[in-house]
C-alpha cells in the first residue's frame, strides 16, 4: 500500500457496514455527545477538539516517511477521534446551522468542480 496516496486506501470494514449500522453509529455518536457535553461541558471538548486536531496533523505530515507502516491505520485512528470531537462540537454550535453551512458549501463545491475552477 502507498502511503502517498490515501485515495487507495480501501478498509475491508467499507463493503461491511450496513445502513443498519451506520446508523446505529450515527446514534451512539449523539447520545455520546451529548452526555460529554452534559457532563464535561463545551469548553474543555473545544480544548480536546484542538488537541485532536494537531495529532491527526501530526499523523498526515508522517504519512510519508519510510518505516511508517502504521500511518493509514494512526490516520483512520486520528481522523475517528477528530470526527467524534467534531460531532459533540456540532452539537455545541447547533446541528442545523452547521448541516445548512455544510450544504451551502458542497453546492459551492460542486459548482466549481463542474465549471473546472477549483
Amino acid at each position: 500500500m502507498n502511503n502517498a496516496e490515501p485515495q487507495t486506501l480501501k478498509m475491508e470494514i467499507d463493503s461491511n457496514l450496513s445502513a443498519d449500522h451506520v446508523m446505529t453509529i450515527v446514534r451512539k455518536m449523539n447520545e455520546t455527545s451529548i452526555r460529554c457535553l452534559d457532563e464535561i461541558g463545551g469548553e474543555v471538548q473545544i480544548e480536546r477538539l484542538i488537541e485532536e486536531m494537531a495529532e491527526l496533523t501530526v499523523e498526515l505530515c508522517k504519512r510519508n516517511r519510510k518505516h511508517n507502516g502504521n500511518a493509514p491505520f494512526n490516520i483512520i485512528t486520528e481522523i475517528a477521534d477528530v470526527h467524534i470531537m467534531m460531532a459533540q462540537i456540532t452539537l455545541l454550535y447547533g446541528a442545523d446551522l452547521v448541516m445548512i453551512e455544510t450544504e451551502r458549501k458542497l453546492d459551492r463545491l460542486n459548482e466549481r468542480l463542474d465549471n473546472g475552477t477549483i
